[in-house]
């Protein structure tokens, strides 16, 4: 239950980051032209390393935060699904926060640019919940 409260809530911040306003008056959902830009073209992301990791950490969290929510009857039965999902949605939110930390917004980061850098970090924790991965094991009556 509780991971399911994480996922969901980073499956809505995700959503809500697409129309709240993230800098110079555009909205979330402009950053998929960005995207399909670099895509139309990707020998022009070799040149910048940082461009590369956030590129690779943005499609990776985008596709787990959507799917996670669905996948959690997988996430409890299958230990190498939820440990790939996990090292994956680990390794995109520390990539894009690594990044905010080595090139700091010059202006403060408005409530969409919150929201997107927040949503992997919760879906990291609900994965983490997933399989009981930070509860305390219960112990069972001895018979």
């Amino acid at each position: 239950m509780v991971s399911m409260t994480f996922l969901a809530a980073s499956l809505v911040m995700f959503v809500a980051f697409h129309f709240l306003p993230c800098g110079d008056d555009l909205r979330g959902w402009t950053i998929w032209r960005d995207v399909w830009r670099i895509l139309q073209n990707p020998l022009d992301i070799l040149s910048s390393v940082r461009q590369m990791i956030a590129l690779a950490s943005f499609l990776n969290f985008a596709l787990l935060i959507l799917a996670a929510p669905f996948l959690s009857a997988i996430w409890q039965k299958s230990r190498l699904a939820w440990g790939i999902a996990l090292a994956c949605s680990g390794a995109a939110a520390s990539g894009f926060w690594i990044l905010l930390a080595l090139e700091p917004p010059n202006d403060p980061l408005p409530i969409g640019g919150w929201f997107l850098f927040l949503s992997p970090v919760l879906n990291f924790i609900g994965l983490l919940f997933a399989r009981g991965g930070l509860l305390p094991k219960m112990a069972s009556p001895s018979p």
